[in-house]
């Protein structure tokens, strides 16, 4: 080694030194950047406490008691002329906003809305509902009630007192003032799509007993055993599967649900319920009868699968055997024909 040589990390080249320069800019931007969006981090989050929650109160000036939904999820029940409050965590008011509805007790929205914090704070966090100016509930509600317990005297000419043959056998029970034309297009539909003869049977009432004075509906599965006392050897005979049609709104007795579109049980007998009530129903106000036919249609399409073709149930929504039907929008979604390998 020569004499007086030095050892340093200093590039000796101008290339290498330019190229040091841009890298310890750039580290310097790096760390720069890190500690200003931290700052603002802390300085948002900080004062927005998003973790935290919010109160909010709800005064119902409807006729009627009313369900309050905040993105899907029940928050509140709200009588008429009272104010309800509950609370929720702020963050799911935050970025976009929630969904805020307000449901009677007819499965009809008489109050729709995005909510953000800004806008919470804007009214004091204190929500006020009107009574609705013109809503139309759906066929079967209120005063109509009941009268729709009682029994289709026209589905009686083309109704037979029994479903037992010697093959398998598909029967609908009119059960209360379903619609006989809905009925009747059922019928053909699962004629022409699948060939199956499907019998209606002997229209029935319901008895006003059945009705839960409270929440002014029925449990979805007594009004399947029903079934039972009415054609107990249809109900009985496993080559049968009967499903009562009804325009009667359901609920579930043993489930915390506002309602229930239907009730089937394939593992026993063979015998379910579609109830054609929120089949009617849209955000604010009601469908075409097109729309309502689709819609029982593919829940009752769904429970032939179950309990006539013995169809395993499906995770996928655009399934005609979709398991986790939550509401009419997902009836909406499901697509026929049922996958079956013999038409």
């Amino acid at each position: 080694m020569k004499a007086g040589r030095q050892y340093d990390i200093f590039p000796q080249t101008f290339k290498a030194r330019l190229l040091l320069t841009v890298a310890f800019l750039g580290g310097l931007t790096i760390v720069g950047s890190y500690f200003v969006l931290s700052a603002l981090a802390i300085g948002i989050f900080g004062d927005l406490d998003l973790f935290g929650n919010v109160e909010v109160t709800v005064e119902n000036r409807a006729e009627q008691q009313l369900t309050i939904y905040v993105d899907g999820q029940s928050e509140a029940v709200v009588p008429a002329g009272q104010t309800v409050g509950f609370t929720t965590l702020k963050l799911q008011w935050r970025f976009g906003g929630a969904l805020f509805q307000a449901v009677d007790n007819d499965g009809f929205i008489v109050f729709q809305g995005d909510f953000d914090l800004d806008d919470l704070e804007d009214i004091d966090y204190h929500i006020v509902i009107e009574a609705p100016a013109g809503a139309i509930a759906p066929p079967c509600s209120g005063l109509e009630r009941e009268r729709c317990l009682e029994l289709q005297t026209e589905l009686e000419p083309i109704a037979q007192t029994t479903c037992e043959r010697s093959e398998r056998r598909v029967c609908f029970v009119p059960l209360g003032q379903v619609d006989p034309e809905l009925v009747r297009n059922l019928v053909q539909y699962y004629h022409e799509e699948y060939g199956l003869e499907i019998g209606v049977l002997t229209p029935s009432a319901i008895p006003t007993g059945m009705t839960n004075t409270d929440r002014k509906q029925i449990d979805g599965e007594s009004l399947a055993t029903y079934l039972g006392t009415l054609f107990p050897a249809d109900f009985d005979d496993p080559n049968v599967a009967l499903i009562g049609l009804t325009p009667l709104d359901l609920y579930a007795e043993d489930r915390d649900w506002r309602f229930q579109l239907g009730n089937a049980n394939w593992s026993e007998q063979s015998r379910a319920v579609v109830s054609t009530y929120r089949m009617h129903l849209a955000a604010f106000g009601l469908v075409d009868d097109e729309r309502v036919f689709s819609r029982t249609q593919t829940l009752a399409t769904k429970y032939l699968g179950l309990m006539f073709y013995d169809l395993p149930l499906s995770d996928d929504p655009k399934s005609p055997m979709f398991g986790n039907i939550l509401s009419v929008s997902d009836l909406d979604e499901m697509e026929a024909p049922l996958p079956l390998f013999i038409r």
